[in-house]
Protein backbone atom coordinates (compact mmCIF):
# COMPACT_ATOMS: atom_id res chain seq x y z
CA UNK A 1 0.00 0.00 0.00
CA UNK A 2 1.19 3.54 -0.64
CA UNK A 3 2.84 5.61 2.03
CA UNK A 4 1.04 8.36 3.88
CA UNK A 5 1.85 12.05 3.69
CA UNK A 6 2.58 14.12 6.78
CA UNK A 7 -0.44 15.62 8.52
CA UNK A 8 -1.55 18.88 6.94
CA UNK A 9 -4.14 20.77 9.01
CA UNK A 10 -5.28 23.06 6.18
CA UNK A 11 -8.61 21.78 4.75
CA UNK A 12 -9.06 21.19 1.06
CA UNK A 13 -12.34 22.39 -0.42
CA UNK A 14 -13.58 22.15 -4.00
CA UNK A 15 -13.63 25.49 -5.78
CA UNK A 16 -16.95 27.27 -6.04
CA UNK A 17 -18.20 28.37 -9.46
CA UNK A 18 -17.04 31.93 -8.76
CA UNK A 19 -13.58 30.71 -7.69
CA UNK A 20 -13.31 28.51 -10.77
CA UNK A 21 -14.22 31.48 -12.97
CA UNK A 22 -11.68 33.64 -11.11
CA UNK A 23 -9.01 30.95 -11.54
CA UNK A 24 -9.79 30.75 -15.27
CA UNK A 25 -9.59 34.53 -15.55
CA UNK A 26 -6.28 34.53 -13.68
CA UNK A 27 -4.90 31.80 -15.98
CA UNK A 28 -6.01 33.75 -19.06
CA UNK A 29 -4.40 36.89 -17.65
CA UNK A 30 -1.11 35.05 -17.13
CA UNK A 31 -1.38 33.64 -20.63
CA UNK A 32 -1.96 37.14 -21.97
CA UNK A 33 1.06 38.50 -20.09
CA UNK A 34 3.18 35.65 -21.43
CA UNK A 35 2.01 36.33 -24.97
CA UNK A 36 2.75 40.03 -24.55
CA UNK A 37 6.25 39.23 -23.30
CA UNK A 38 6.87 36.91 -26.25
CA UNK A 39 5.70 39.50 -28.76
CA UNK A 40 7.81 42.20 -27.14
CA UNK A 41 11.21 42.06 -28.86
CA UNK A 42 10.13 38.73 -30.32
CA UNK A 43 12.68 36.09 -31.12
CA UNK A 44 11.95 32.45 -31.97
CA UNK A 45 13.80 31.09 -28.92
CA UNK A 46 11.06 32.52 -26.68
CA UNK A 47 8.63 29.97 -28.11
CA UNK A 48 10.45 27.20 -26.24
CA UNK A 49 8.16 27.75 -23.23
CA UNK A 50 5.09 26.97 -25.34
CA UNK A 51 6.78 23.96 -26.90
CA UNK A 52 7.69 22.55 -23.48
CA UNK A 53 4.04 22.84 -22.38
CA UNK A 54 2.88 21.38 -25.70
CA UNK A 55 5.10 18.30 -25.37
CA UNK A 56 4.23 17.64 -21.71
CA UNK A 57 1.12 15.52 -22.37
CA UNK A 58 2.68 13.33 -25.14
CA UNK A 59 5.69 12.77 -22.87
CA UNK A 60 3.35 11.83 -19.99
CA UNK A 61 1.83 9.18 -22.26
CA UNK A 62 5.33 7.97 -23.21
CA UNK A 63 6.32 7.81 -19.53
CA UNK A 64 3.30 5.71 -18.51
CA UNK A 65 3.67 3.49 -21.58
CA UNK A 66 7.26 2.86 -20.47
CA UNK A 67 5.98 1.45 -17.18
CA UNK A 68 3.26 -0.58 -18.89
CA UNK A 69 5.46 -2.05 -21.64
CA UNK A 70 8.19 -3.04 -19.18
CA UNK A 71 5.59 -4.77 -17.01
CA UNK A 72 4.33 -6.71 -20.03
CA UNK A 73 7.86 -7.64 -21.12
CA UNK A 74 8.58 -9.03 -17.64
CA UNK A 75 5.42 -11.14 -17.62
CA UNK A 76 3.39 -8.90 -15.28
CA UNK A 77 -0.11 -7.70 -16.01
CA UNK A 78 -1.24 -4.07 -16.18
CA UNK A 79 -4.60 -3.52 -14.58
CA UNK A 80 -4.95 0.21 -15.09
CA UNK A 81 -3.34 3.28 -16.62
CA UNK A 82 -4.55 6.71 -15.49
CA UNK A 83 -3.53 9.89 -17.31
CA UNK A 84 -4.23 13.04 -15.33
CA UNK A 85 -6.40 13.70 -12.28
CA UNK A 86 -9.89 15.02 -11.63
CA UNK A 87 -13.15 13.92 -13.31
CA UNK A 88 -12.89 11.18 -15.92
CA UNK A 89 -13.27 12.33 -19.53
CA UNK A 90 -12.68 9.06 -21.36
CA UNK A 91 -12.35 5.39 -20.43
CA UNK A 92 -11.41 2.51 -22.68
CA UNK A 93 -9.95 -0.97 -22.47
CA UNK A 94 -6.69 -1.65 -24.31
CA UNK A 95 -5.22 -5.18 -24.31
CA UNK A 96 -6.95 -5.93 -21.03
CA UNK A 97 -5.83 -2.67 -19.38
CA UNK A 98 -8.33 -0.08 -18.18
CA UNK A 99 -7.16 3.30 -19.57
CA UNK A 100 -8.63 6.44 -18.03
CA UNK A 101 -8.12 10.01 -19.27
CA UNK A 102 -8.77 12.64 -16.58
CA UNK A 103 -9.51 16.34 -16.88
CA UNK A 104 -6.06 17.68 -15.91
CA UNK A 105 -3.40 15.62 -17.77
CA UNK A 106 -0.27 16.70 -15.89
CA UNK A 107 0.50 13.46 -14.05
CA UNK A 108 -0.44 9.81 -14.23
CA UNK A 109 0.18 6.33 -12.92
CA UNK A 110 0.08 2.67 -13.91
CA UNK A 111 -1.11 -0.24 -11.75
CA UNK A 112 0.99 -3.33 -12.64
CA UNK A 113 0.59 -6.65 -10.88
CA UNK A 114 2.82 -9.75 -10.75
CA UNK A 115 1.76 -13.10 -12.14
CA UNK A 116 4.11 -14.91 -9.74
CA UNK A 117 6.80 -14.12 -7.17
CA UNK A 118 9.86 -14.97 -9.27
CA UNK A 119 12.36 -12.06 -9.09
CA UNK A 120 9.45 -9.88 -8.04
CA UNK A 121 11.61 -7.22 -6.35
CA UNK A 122 13.92 -6.78 -9.32
CA UNK A 123 11.00 -6.71 -11.75
CA UNK A 124 9.20 -4.11 -9.63
CA UNK A 125 12.30 -1.89 -9.62
CA UNK A 126 12.68 -2.24 -13.40
CA UNK A 127 9.03 -1.31 -13.95
CA UNK A 128 9.45 1.82 -11.81
CA UNK A 129 12.61 2.73 -13.73
CA UNK A 130 11.02 2.23 -17.14
CA UNK A 131 8.91 5.42 -16.99
CA UNK A 132 11.75 7.93 -16.64
CA UNK A 133 13.88 5.52 -18.68
CA UNK A 134 11.52 5.96 -21.65
CA UNK A 135 11.92 9.73 -21.44
CA UNK A 136 15.71 9.49 -21.21
CA UNK A 137 15.72 7.11 -24.18
CA UNK A 138 13.67 9.65 -26.12
CA UNK A 139 16.31 12.32 -25.37
CA UNK A 140 19.10 9.95 -26.42
CA UNK A 141 17.36 9.19 -29.73
CA UNK A 142 16.98 12.92 -30.41
CA UNK A 143 20.68 13.47 -29.73
CA UNK A 144 21.67 10.61 -32.05
CA UNK A 145 19.32 11.64 -34.85
CA UNK A 146 19.82 15.42 -34.72
CA UNK A 147 23.36 15.45 -33.35
CA UNK A 148 24.53 16.74 -30.00
CA UNK A 149 26.28 19.75 -31.55
CA UNK A 150 23.07 20.86 -33.27
CA UNK A 151 20.88 20.17 -30.22
CA UNK A 152 22.99 22.49 -28.04
CA UNK A 153 23.19 25.27 -30.64
CA UNK A 154 21.23 28.50 -30.25
CA UNK A 155 19.04 28.79 -33.35
CA UNK A 156 16.14 30.63 -34.89
CA UNK A 157 14.81 27.53 -36.66
CA UNK A 158 11.37 26.72 -35.19
CA UNK A 159 11.64 23.00 -35.92
CA UNK A 160 14.93 22.72 -34.07
CA UNK A 161 13.63 24.85 -31.20
CA UNK A 162 10.70 22.44 -30.92
CA UNK A 163 13.04 19.44 -30.75
CA UNK A 164 15.24 21.15 -28.17
CA UNK A 165 12.16 21.98 -26.09
CA UNK A 166 10.94 18.38 -26.30
CA UNK A 167 14.31 17.20 -25.01
CA UNK A 168 14.19 19.70 -22.14
CA UNK A 169 10.64 18.66 -21.19
CA UNK A 170 11.65 14.99 -21.24
CA UNK A 171 14.70 15.63 -19.05
CA UNK A 172 12.61 17.62 -16.56
CA UNK A 173 10.03 14.84 -16.36
CA UNK A 174 12.61 12.08 -15.99
CA UNK A 175 14.73 13.81 -13.34
CA UNK A 176 11.68 14.94 -11.38
CA UNK A 177 10.46 11.35 -11.18
CA UNK A 178 13.85 9.85 -10.39
CA UNK A 179 14.32 12.02 -7.28
CA UNK A 180 13.06 9.84 -4.38
CA UNK A 181 10.06 11.51 -2.71
CA UNK A 182 6.52 10.79 -1.59
CA UNK A 183 3.64 12.81 -3.01
CA UNK A 184 -0.17 12.50 -3.00
CA UNK A 185 -0.01 9.30 -0.99
CA UNK A 186 2.25 7.60 -3.54
CA UNK A 187 5.94 7.19 -4.29
CA UNK A 188 7.97 8.79 -7.06
CA UNK A 189 9.65 6.38 -9.44
CA UNK A 190 12.98 6.91 -7.70
CA UNK A 191 11.49 6.11 -4.30
CA UNK A 192 9.61 3.17 -5.81
CA UNK A 193 12.84 1.70 -7.16
CA UNK A 194 14.42 1.85 -3.70
CA UNK A 195 11.31 0.52 -1.93
CA UNK A 196 10.96 -2.43 -4.31
CA UNK A 197 13.98 -4.23 -2.86
CA UNK A 198 12.62 -4.05 0.69
CA UNK A 199 9.08 -5.25 0.01
CA UNK A 200 7.88 -8.55 1.42
CA UNK A 201 6.43 -11.54 -0.41
CA UNK A 202 3.16 -10.80 1.39
CA UNK A 203 2.92 -7.41 -0.30
CA UNK A 204 3.63 -8.91 -3.72
CA UNK A 205 0.93 -11.53 -3.12
CA UNK A 206 -1.41 -8.66 -2.27
CA UNK A 207 -0.44 -6.94 -5.52
CA UNK A 208 -1.24 -10.14 -7.42
CA UNK A 209 -4.84 -9.75 -6.25
CA UNK A 210 -5.10 -6.00 -6.94
CA UNK A 211 -7.22 -6.28 -10.13
CA UNK A 212 -9.79 -8.40 -8.32
CA UNK A 213 -9.79 -6.21 -5.20
CA UNK A 214 -10.13 -2.95 -7.13
CA UNK A 215 -12.87 -4.17 -9.43
CA UNK A 216 -14.78 -5.62 -6.48
CA UNK A 217 -14.46 -2.30 -4.62
CA UNK A 218 -15.79 -0.42 -7.65
CA UNK A 219 -18.67 -2.85 -8.13
CA UNK A 220 -19.69 -2.51 -4.47
CA UNK A 221 -19.46 1.30 -4.72
CA UNK A 222 -21.83 1.38 -7.70
CA UNK A 223 -24.25 -1.00 -5.97
CA UNK A 224 -23.51 -4.09 -8.06
CA UNK A 225 -22.64 -6.52 -5.26
CA UNK A 226 -23.47 -9.52 -7.46
CA UNK A 227 -20.73 -8.60 -9.97
CA UNK A 228 -18.26 -8.02 -7.12
CA UNK A 229 -19.07 -11.41 -5.60
CA UNK A 230 -18.68 -13.21 -8.95
CA UNK A 231 -15.30 -11.55 -9.56
CA UNK A 232 -13.95 -12.52 -6.14
CA UNK A 233 -15.26 -16.09 -6.34
CA UNK A 234 -13.49 -16.58 -9.68
CA UNK A 235 -10.25 -15.46 -8.07
CA UNK A 236 -10.84 -17.71 -5.05
CA UNK A 237 -11.21 -20.69 -7.38
CA UNK A 238 -7.62 -20.00 -8.45
CA UNK A 239 -6.28 -19.01 -4.99
CA UNK A 240 -8.62 -20.80 -2.54
CA UNK A 241 -6.60 -20.15 0.60
CA UNK A 242 -5.79 -16.47 0.07
CA UNK A 243 -6.84 -14.61 3.26
CA UNK A 244 -7.04 -11.19 1.57
CA UNK A 245 -9.41 -12.52 -1.06
CA UNK A 246 -11.29 -14.23 1.77
CA UNK A 247 -11.77 -10.87 3.53
CA UNK A 248 -13.04 -9.27 0.32
CA UNK A 249 -15.34 -12.26 -0.20
CA UNK A 250 -16.90 -11.54 3.20
CA UNK A 251 -17.46 -7.91 2.20
CA UNK A 252 -19.09 -8.96 -1.08
CA UNK A 253 -21.36 -11.43 0.71
CA UNK A 254 -22.45 -8.73 3.15
CA UNK A 255 -23.03 -6.21 0.36
CA UNK A 256 -25.23 -8.74 -1.44
CA UNK A 257 -27.33 -9.31 1.70
CA UNK A 258 -25.84 -12.69 2.68
CA UNK A 259 -24.93 -11.56 6.19
CA UNK A 260 -24.78 -14.99 7.84
CA UNK A 261 -22.48 -16.32 5.12
CA UNK A 262 -20.32 -13.20 5.49
CA UNK A 263 -20.04 -13.70 9.24
CA UNK A 264 -19.16 -17.37 8.78
CA UNK A 265 -16.46 -16.37 6.30
CA UNK A 266 -14.93 -13.88 8.73
CA UNK A 267 -15.08 -16.35 11.62
CA UNK A 268 -13.26 -18.93 9.51
CA UNK A 269 -10.58 -16.35 8.71
CA UNK A 270 -10.26 -15.44 12.39
CA UNK A 271 -9.82 -19.07 13.41
CA UNK A 272 -7.22 -19.72 10.72
CA UNK A 273 -3.70 -18.37 10.36
CA UNK A 274 -3.96 -15.19 8.28
CA UNK A 275 -0.18 -15.12 7.97
CA UNK A 276 0.55 -11.39 8.01
CA UNK A 277 -0.39 -8.02 9.46
CA UNK A 278 -1.72 -6.99 6.05
CA UNK A 279 -4.09 -9.96 5.83
CA UNK A 280 -5.25 -9.43 9.41
CA UNK A 281 -5.82 -5.74 8.67
CA UNK A 282 -7.95 -6.71 5.66
CA UNK A 283 -9.98 -9.06 7.86
CA UNK A 284 -10.54 -6.33 10.45
CA UNK A 285 -11.50 -3.86 7.74
CA UNK A 286 -13.98 -6.38 6.32
CA UNK A 287 -15.48 -6.83 9.80
CA UNK A 288 -15.90 -3.05 10.11
CA UNK A 289 -17.59 -2.87 6.68
CA UNK A 290 -19.86 -5.76 7.65
CA UNK A 291 -21.23 -3.84 10.62
CA UNK A 292 -21.33 -0.53 8.78
CA UNK A 293 -23.41 -1.86 5.92
CA UNK A 294 -26.11 -3.55 7.94
CA UNK A 295 -24.99 -6.98 9.13
CA UNK A 296 -26.13 -7.92 12.65
CA UNK A 297 -22.56 -8.41 13.81
CA UNK A 298 -22.30 -5.67 16.40
CA UNK A 299 -22.54 -1.94 16.81
CA UNK A 300 -20.94 0.98 15.04
CA UNK A 301 -18.62 1.30 18.03
CA UNK A 302 -17.34 -2.21 17.37
CA UNK A 303 -16.96 -1.33 13.69
CA UNK A 304 -14.91 1.70 14.67
CA UNK A 305 -12.74 -0.43 16.92
CA UNK A 306 -12.10 -2.96 14.16
CA UNK A 307 -11.25 -0.21 11.71
CA UNK A 308 -8.82 1.44 14.13
CA UNK A 309 -7.15 -1.94 14.72
CA UNK A 310 -6.77 -2.32 10.96
CA UNK A 311 -5.18 1.13 10.78
CA UNK A 312 -2.83 0.23 13.63
CA UNK A 313 -1.54 -2.64 11.48
CA UNK A 314 -1.44 -0.64 8.23
CA UNK A 315 -1.14 3.03 9.29
CA UNK A 316 -2.73 5.54 6.96
CA UNK A 317 -4.21 3.02 4.51
CA UNK A 318 -6.69 5.14 2.50
CA UNK A 319 -9.43 2.49 2.27
CA UNK A 320 -9.40 1.92 6.02
CA UNK A 321 -9.36 5.66 6.77
CA UNK A 322 -12.27 6.15 4.38
CA UNK A 323 -14.30 3.48 6.15
CA UNK A 324 -13.44 5.01 9.53
CA UNK A 325 -14.62 8.38 8.24
CA UNK A 326 -17.90 6.85 7.08
CA UNK A 327 -18.39 5.19 10.47
CA UNK A 328 -17.83 8.51 12.23
CA UNK A 329 -20.33 10.18 9.90
CA UNK A 330 -22.92 7.50 10.72
CA UNK A 331 -22.24 8.08 14.42
CA UNK A 332 -22.82 11.81 14.00
CA UNK A 333 -19.22 12.66 14.90
CA UNK A 334 -18.94 14.99 11.96
CA UNK A 335 -15.93 17.06 13.04
CA UNK A 336 -13.81 13.93 13.65
CA UNK A 337 -15.03 12.45 10.38
CA UNK A 338 -14.03 15.58 8.48
CA UNK A 339 -10.47 15.45 9.84
CA UNK A 340 -10.05 11.79 8.85
CA UNK A 341 -11.63 12.22 5.42
CA UNK A 342 -9.68 15.39 4.66
CA UNK A 343 -6.40 13.52 4.98
CA UNK A 344 -7.60 10.93 2.46
CA UNK A 345 -9.00 13.62 0.15
CA UNK A 346 -5.79 15.66 0.12
CA UNK A 347 -3.42 12.74 -0.34
CA UNK A 348 -5.19 10.37 -2.71
CA UNK A 349 -4.14 9.75 -6.30
CA UNK A 350 -7.06 7.38 -6.90
CA UNK A 351 -10.02 9.08 -8.65
CA UNK A 352 -12.56 6.58 -7.26
CA UNK A 353 -11.35 7.32 -3.73
CA UNK A 354 -11.71 11.05 -4.32
CA UNK A 355 -15.23 10.49 -5.66
CA UNK A 356 -16.29 8.71 -2.48
CA UNK A 357 -14.54 11.33 -0.31
CA UNK A 358 -16.46 14.24 -1.81
CA UNK A 359 -19.80 12.56 -1.03
CA UNK A 360 -18.82 11.77 2.57
CA UNK A 361 -17.31 15.21 3.16
CA UNK A 362 -20.57 16.77 1.97
CA UNK A 363 -22.40 14.85 4.70
CA UNK A 364 -19.78 15.76 7.33
CA UNK A 365 -19.96 19.45 6.43
CA UNK A 366 -23.77 19.41 6.43
CA UNK A 367 -23.77 17.77 9.87
CA UNK A 368 -21.64 20.64 11.22
CA UNK A 369 -23.87 23.29 9.70
CA UNK A 370 -21.21 24.31 7.17
CA UNK A 371 -23.70 25.02 4.41
CA UNK A 372 -21.21 26.51 1.94
CA UNK A 373 -18.74 23.63 2.31
CA UNK A 374 -21.53 21.07 2.07
CA UNK A 375 -22.76 22.63 -1.16
CA UNK A 376 -19.24 22.72 -2.60
CA UNK A 377 -18.69 19.03 -1.89
CA UNK A 378 -22.16 18.10 -3.18
CA UNK A 379 -21.50 19.99 -6.40
CA UNK A 380 -18.06 18.36 -6.75
CA UNK A 381 -19.60 14.93 -6.17
CA UNK A 382 -22.24 15.60 -8.84
CA UNK A 383 -19.59 16.77 -11.34
CA UNK A 384 -17.57 13.63 -10.69
CA UNK A 385 -20.61 11.40 -11.22
CA UNK A 386 -21.09 10.66 -7.52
Amino acid sequence: MPGWAAYDPAPRRPLSRGERNLAALFALSLFGILCAELLSDFEPAKLSVFFILLFWVPLLVLHELGHALMARLLGWGVHEMVLGFGPELLRLSLLGTRVSLRMVPVEGYVVPYPSDLRSARLKSALIYAAGPGAELLFVLVLLLVVGSDVMFTRTGDLGLIALQSAAVAAMIGALQNLVPHAAAGGASDGLGILMSFGQSDVLFRYRMQLPTLREAERAIARGDARAALARVERALAQYPGDPILGAMHARCLAASGQHEAALARLEALQEGDVGSDLAEAERLHAAACLVLHGAEAGTLGEAEGACRQALARQPGAPDYSMTLGEILVEQGRFEEAEKVLQQVYKNTREPATEDRCTALLARAAHGQGKAEDAERFRAASARRGG
